[in-house]
């Protein structure tokens, strides 16, 4: 790691501490305009392990090991994001938000289907305008 490896979201750094996020979701997850590194890694998932690149501390950083396996069914793809603990510790309390959120209830409204993060959502006539508007600027 570079000495000079800043966080991506909030863009703090030289940062001593950052982390790296690992997703995987299996969903292209470009279409969120997240600067994501992708990681394809070809084998099973056997543990996690201090790598031999350095942080500022001189720690290893940690990397998953997989045990090599041929095949495309073992072919995994991560998306990654070197950030700070800050944004780190953001990013857990709106998963954790996300999760423990209620169902929004149906608005029977909503009548337009879009294809938005690998799902089909409906919309109101409202939110289309509102989108259509966005993307014209």
């Amino acid at each position: 790691m570079a000495s000079n490896d800043k966080c991506q979201k909030c863009g703090n750094g030289p940062d001593p501490d950052l982390r790296t996020l690992w997703m995987a979701c299996f969903y292209e997850m470009n279409e969120l305009k997240v600067p994501f590194v992708e990681v394809a890694i070809r084998g099973v998932f056997q543990k996690w392990v201090r790598d031999d690149t350095l942080d500022f501390a001189g720690r290893g950083l940690r990397k998953p090991i997989f045990k090599d396996v041929s095949g495309p069914e073992h072919q995994y793809k991560f998306y990654t994001l070197r950030v700070c603990k800050d944004c780190r510790a953001t990013w857990m309390d709106a998963i954790a938000d996300w999760f423990q959120s209620a169902k929004p209830a149906e608005n029977l409204e909503a009548n337009i289907p879009i294809r938005e993060c690998g799902t089909t959502r409906m919309i109101t006539r409202e939110e289309w305008d509102r989108r259509q508007r966005d993307a014209d600027r």
